[in-house]
Order: structure tokens, then sequence, then C-alpha cells
């Protein structure tokens, strides 16, 4: 026999015997191809047809590379006397695929080591060696015992994974799973695709991870397109099952193009915490009119389904979004909308039309044609910048006067502090010498966010200006650079600082409110009526101290200013009698009807009682109309006077239960207590009609305060359209940002198909 050359090395049974053996691929001569050609299948001296069986099903995963040819040589596995096993022969189909002659590889029933090293050492057409070598890779890792195989006689294919088994498979490494945390690394840091195909990326995942293949520059644009596709598909199934849901939308240029962005939010019915996706990051290519925003915005929210579904959607105060949602917005008082049609009772078949009639179906028929789009909120944290910016732009007093009201200290002091922030960006030998005096870079505030400057002017104090040997050091500085270039030197006193402490304590209150709107998390419609109370008190407290030597008319402007539509109460106030807001605010379990006394005294009750009623008719049955519950009257058999139940059906039982639950109700409103938890659950609303609570504060705080989410989204953007990637095209640009802003419902696909791949795997490996 052809195998006692090798029986002696074969006979030590363990993996390193595999490289002993010598030939590793053996052709027979003529004769004996012809005699084994008339069996598929040979047992050696010793072996039964249950072990060929046996050994045959173990390479049952390696079918499309292998087919089992002879087994011979039976004997107890070293340390497994229970165990045996043989010397095999195995025909490998690639290279019978191809008109050769059959080429066998010998290899040890517990070691395929021999095979692997076929694939390696001969070239197969039609087939590249590294992609075999993955392959078998795979195969292996996936049915070997440090993996996740199980008993092969074992026919039970709802058997669960030990603790330890599912442990195995989450580190177990494959190519897919490489390949995903790859392209997920590369569209999470934003990074060119084209990074991939580097030689020193290739050097250095040699080093880290050598048996990864790293995608190529087109295999990586096909699987950040591929995981694009999917992360849409996610998205929409979710928005799909949401009954409500809310929108941002906002304008964005970089690199003499213009972008239009949106985002969506929800919240989870389960959790109540709000979740959010992004929709589109569409380039514009022409102005940028209130019928090109309409168009665009109704085609990306109908594209995903929940044109029906948005609640508001939330923009900044730019001129263009306002009036095409005041042209195309939804509104109760739409003048295009035309009243039902009249039937003549005595016309028979002919009708009379009017002229006044074909006129206004003419205007019906292209009010179908024109985009709808939902109700606007304004941006509350682009509202309060405005206030902080615009409106105190020229207050007299502070930093405005003419004449006899000249008087602008706080113009001099932020003049002042501005030059000291030009020269630290100017000059990096100047910033040296800041640092070296004060210890620390300084803050340096954005032209287009008005709390950056609030936040450098409080950097500045606590360290450049935060006594007067720091400030003396500092005036060195600036008059150095000035001798330099023969100009006057600005230099700080301490009344500078007095006045720029007064800034930092009157506009305090507006950060605070800033930053707690442009939250996401937490950021529920309810918070605003609150938060903007929080903030007139605060004004209100700091005009009423009296301890304002400079700042006085900064308060008044921040407050009031009369005959303009500058000021909190001619920019704020009169949503504090929207009643939807109202109604957000007293779902919130964290203000409720406390709160909504201190919100609108005036207004609730009136907004108490529409809590009720909407509870009370969510949970009693519509009435019937008037029609209906007449037939209904005329078809009661004769014999309903004798039934013991008919006087439920009176109207003045259903009143008088209906009553009964409004008065439950009303008690568990007004017993309602705030809770004092920052996160939401559904544990804190009453426990009566619990869902009918949850219901509403869903439908009320679904919409978001602010539009801070597509800010963040340009954030996003920012890091993909560098400069030096700034020709992308648009479709490469909007499925990048789409994926990395879709990425944990990305995630959560990935982990589902991994989970469903592990467990198919499982079951086919149980059945065979």
């Amino acid at each position: 026999m052809f195998l006692s050359r090798s029986s002696s090395a074969m006979s030590v049974g363990s993996e390193s015997s595999d490289t002993l053996m010598s030939p590793r691929t053996f052709r027979p001569s003529s004769s004996q191809g012809m005699r084994e050609d008339n069996s598929d299948k040979h047992l050696g001296k010793g072996c039964k047809q249950e072990d060929f069986d046996e050994v045959n099903i173990s390479l049952k995963p390696f079918e499309k590379l292998f087919k089992l040819h002879k087994i011979e040589d039976p004997r107890p596995k070293l340390g497994h006397s229970d165990r045996m096993v043989f010397n095999c022969l195995a025909i490998c189909k690639l290279c019978e695929g191809y008109g050769m002659k059959k080429t066998y590889i010998k290899f040890q029933s517990d070691s395929k080591g021999n095979l692997r090293t076929h694939l390696k050492g001969k070239m197969h057409r039609g087939h590249k060696t590294a992609q075999l070598l993955d392959e078998f890779d795979d195969i292996k890792k996936a049915t070997s015992k440090k993996g996740h195989r199980l008993n092969v006689r074992e026919k039970d294919t709802s058997r669960q994974l030990s603790f330890r088994q599912a442990q195995e498979m989450s580190r177990h490494f494959t190519q897919d799973k490489g390949r995903q945390a790859w392209v997920k690394w590369f569209t999470t840091l934003c990074i060119a695709p084209s990074i991939s195909a580097h030689p020193a990326t290739r050097e250095m995942m040699k080093v880290f991870r050598p048996e990864f293949n790293l995608p190529s520059h087109t295999a990586m644009k096909n699987t950040i397109d591929d995981q694009a596709r999917k992360a849409k598909k996610e998205l929409m199934s979710i928005l799909k099952e949401a009954r409500y849901v809310a929108t941002t939308a906002d304008s964005w240029s970089a690199h003499h193009r213009a972008f239009l962005g949106c985002t969506v939010h929800w919240i989870d019915a389960e959790t109540l915490r709000r979740k959010h996706g992004t929709l589109a990051c569409k380039e514009l290519k022409s102005n940028q009119t209130k019928e090109l925003l309409a168009n665009e915005i109704y085609k990306i929210n109908s594209e995903f389904g929940i044109t029906r579904k948005i609640v508001a959607t939330t923009t900044d105060n730019g001129a263009n979004y306002c009036a095409a949602f005041a042209h195309f917005g939804d509104n109760q008082d739409d003048p295009l909308a035309v009243a039902p049609e009249h039937e003549d009772p005595d016309g028979g078949d002919v009708a009379i039309v009017s002229v006044h009639d074909l006129l206004e179906e003419e205007v019906e028929d292209e009010a179908e044609d024109l985009p709808k789009l939902p109700t606007q909120r304004r941006c509350a944290a682009h509202t309060l910048n405005l206030l902080a910016t615009t409106d105190v732009s020229k207050v007299v007093g502070w930093n405005y006067g003419t004449g006899r009201q000249a008087r602008q200290p706080f113009t001099k002091a932020a003049a002042k502090a501005q030059g000291l922030w030009n020269l630290h960006n100017r000059s990096s030998v100047v910033a040296n010498k800041i640092r070296d005096v004060v210890g620390r870079k300084l803050n340096t505030p954005c032209p287009t966010r008005w709390n950056t400057l609030y936040d450098a002017t409080e950097c500045l104090l606590k360290t450049a200006l935060k006594d007067p040997e720091t400030i003396e050091a500092i005036n060195e500085v600036m008059k150095s650079e000035a001798a330099g270039k023969r100009a006057a030197a600005p230099v700080f006193t301490g009344e500078d600082k007095e006045i720029l402490q007064e800034y930092c304590k009157v506009m305090k209150p507006v950060a605070i409110c800033l930053d707690r709107l442009q939250a996401e998390v937490n950021a529920y419609m309810g918070i605003l009526l609150p938060y903007l109370m929080l903030l007139k008190r605060d004004l209100q407290a700091i005009k009423t101290e009296g301890e304002l030597r400079y700042a006085d008319p900064l308060v008044d402007a921040l407050l009031e200013q009369d005959g303009t539509v500058h000021g909190f109460n001619n920019r704020f106030m009169h949503l504090f009698a929207d009643e939807d807001l109202l109604m957000a605010t007293l779902t919130h379990p964290n203000h409720g009807p406390f709160m909504l006394k201190h919100v609108a005294p005036a207004l609730e009750e009136d907004i108490k009682e529409r809590l009720i009623r909407e509870i009370v008719t969510s949970i009693t049955p519509d009435p019937l109309p008037s029609s209906q519950s007449q037939d209904m009257v005329t078809e009661k058999p004769k014999e309903a006077s004798d039934d013991p139940f008919a006087f439920l059906e009176s109207p003045t039982v259903m009143e008088e239960d209906g009553s009964n639950i409004g008065e439950l109700i009303k008690k568990e409103v007004d017993t309602w207590g705030r809770s004092k938890v920052a996160e939401v659950k559904p544990g804190q609303f009453p426990s009566m009609h619990r869902e009918k609570w949850i219901s509403l504060f869903i439908k009320y705080n679904t919409a978001l305060p602010s539009s801070a989410a597509v800010e963040r989204m340009f954030s996003t953007a920012g890091d993909v359209l560098r400069p030096k990637r700034a020709s992308m095209t648009s479709d490469r640009f909007e499925k990048l940002v789409f994926t990395k802003g879709n990425m944990q419902l990305l995630d959560a696909v990935l982990r589902r198909e991994r989970r469903e791949g592990e467990c198919d795997s499982e079951r086919e490996t149980d059945v065979e």
C-alpha cells in the first residue's frame, strides 16, 4: 500500500506530524488511479463504515474544497483511549475541477494541516491562494473545539450555547468581523478609504493582525455603500413603527458648497429615552429660496415615510426657512383650503357649476402639487443667541450712546479684551508669553457662537485678570507688542475687570439656559418653558438686587425693549400662552402640575382640563354619529325593555361614568408630584391609566426646543469634507455622513447579523 511510507510518521497523532509527512501530495500510477476510481470510498484494515461516515462528517464543512477518499490505520488518540484517529486520503476538488489528474492529500482525522498546506503550496486556476486560505481558516475556526463546535451526532437544533461557548464565539476572529470593525473605524473617524490601501497601513496591520486581509479602496467604498443601505433600512423600519417623530433642518456651507441637513428624533415607547438618526445632508446647487427648501425637505420626509408623523420641525430664525414654513407649513387657516362640494337634490344628473367653482378646483389641483411641511418650531437656542448678541448690540449707557448719553463702559473693556485675543491668535510669540504669565492657553471667541464669547470672557477673568500682578504682566506683554509697531498699547484697569465681571454675572443665566436647551438626551419640549421662566426670574433677581454699577442698562435691554421685537418679553412671552407647550410641561414628570402653576398661572385650570379631557377621550369609546344611533334605535328588538342592563345604555349613566372617570383623573393630576430624577422613566407617571399618560407625554414632548442636533451633524460633515477631500462627490459625501450619523443603528444591525450567523452555523453543525 502507498500509505506505508508515512505510517510511522502519522502514528504520532498530533498536528506536528502533518509537517513531517512527505510527500504531502500523492498522485498514484495510472493502474492505481483506475482501480481507485471504481469506488468513491475505501476502508482500510480495521476500519468500519461508521468510522468513515464520522470522518466524512468532520470534513463536511470543507466539501467545496475536498472530498474524503479513504481511511485506514485506526489507533487510539494519545490521552483519549475512547477516541480513534485514522490516516486519511482526500481528493482536492479544485484540482479535479479543471481536468487535471486527481490529487490525493494525506491527513489525519484529527488534524487538517496538510489540507491547508496543499492550498497554500499549489496554484488553483480561477482562485486566489489568499482567499482560499481565508476561507479554510474561517471554516476551521468556526468548527474547532476552541470555537463553537458541538457534538456532530446531536440532532437538537434548539440547543443553546453555554456561557463559555458564547464568550469564545464573541472573541472568535473572522474576516467579516475584521472588515466590519475596519470600516466602522474609518467611518467613525472620517478617514479617507484610500488610507486602507496605503503601504504603511498594510505594514502596520501585518504586525497587529497578520491573518486579516485589508480591503482595497474599492472594497471599502462598496462596504460603506452596503452599510449605508443597511442603516437606511433599519432607520425606515424604526420610523415606520414610531407614532410621533420630530425633525430638525438647517443649511451649511463649506468649500464653496452648500448643503441641507435634516435629522429625525423620536421617543422610545418602552424606555422613554430620546432616539435620533440622520435623514440627509443634501447638496444644494441653486439659491436657497423658500420653494427650494420646501421641496427638498418634503422629498426627504416622503422618502422616509414620515410626512404625516412629524409633530414639528425645529429650524433657526433664518428668513428663508421661516418663509418656507409660513407658506407651505401646516396651517389651520390655509387660504387654499376648499369647502366640500354641495349636491343639488333637485338637479338629477345635471350639475350646474359656476365659474367661481372652476377657479377653486384649479387652485385645489395646484395645492395638491405643492410640498406640505409640518409645523415649524423656531430654535430657542438660536433665539437666545440673538437675545445675547443682536438685542444688546446697541444698549444706551452700556455700549452705545451719543451726546449726553455717550457713556459706553462695556465698549472700551470689550475692545481691550478683543485686542488681547487677536494678539494671542495672530502671533505664536505673544501666545507663548501669555501662556508663561497665566500658565495656560486662553480661550478665544468664535464669531458665530455667542456662548464662546461668554466662555472666553470668563476664562479671561479667571486667568489674565485674576489679580493686579497678573494684570500688570499682561499689560507689559501688550505694551511690548505695541512698541514694535509704534502704536498705543491698550492696558487693562481695575474698572475694566469690574465691567467684565458684571457682564458675566448678567449673562450667566443666558449661558446656562442656552447649554440646557442644546442638550439632546433630556431635551424634551416640556423643559422649554420652565428653563425660560428660570432665565427671566434670574434676570429680574439681578435687577432687584441693585448691586450693579455699570450693567443696569444691559439687564433692562435683556428683559424688555419697548417698540421693538427685541428683549426677552418680545421674543419669548408669547410661548407661555402656547397650549401645546403647556401640555408638554404638564406631562413632563420633572415639572407636571407643580411647574404649570408657576409657568402659566392664568391658564393652569384650562390646561389641566384639556389633559383630563384627552385622557378620558382615549379611555371611553367614541360616540356614534347621530344617524347611526338613530338606525340602531330603530333596529332594537321589541324585547329590549326586558333587558336588565338596558339602563346602562342611557345617556345619563354614560355621562355619569365619564364624569366619574374625569374626577378620578383630576385627582391623579392634582396629587401627581414632580420627580427629581433627571432621567424620565415610565414608573414616574401616575399608575392609573399609565399608558395614556405616557402616550400624551410622547405626543407633546417629541418635538425639540433646539436645532442643535443638526448643528452636531454639520460638525461631522466638516470632518468628512476636509480641504483635501473637498472635491468628493455629493453622493459619496451624503453616504458617509448618513452612515456616521446612524452608526448606533448600524451597530445594532451588525450585531444582530452576527448573532443570526452564529446561530445558523450552530444549527448546521448540530444537524450534521
